[in-house]
């Protein structure tokens, strides 16, 4: 249920990488993950921080590209 409330808005971010990142971020803990789906701010911030987890992840060739 989170997953698809986070889903569009991470989307509307990085479209390329809102699966990836989605499912990363449902590591969170609960608390954590509905505070990114009230506040835009917070979640931009988590988004950018997933993005670069994955770039250099894709960096070091243990992730492929979406």
């Amino acid at each position: 249920m989170l997953g698809e409330a986070l889903f569009p808005r991470i989307h509307d971010i990085d479209s390329v990488n809102a699966g990836k990142i989605t499912g990363m971020l449902l590591e969170l803990e609960v608390a954590e993950l509905l505070r990114l789906v009230e506040s835009h701010d917070e979640l931009l911030l988590k988004v950018r921080e997933a993005r670069q987890v994955l770039e250099e992840a894709k960096a070091q060739g243990q992730v492929e590209d979406a």
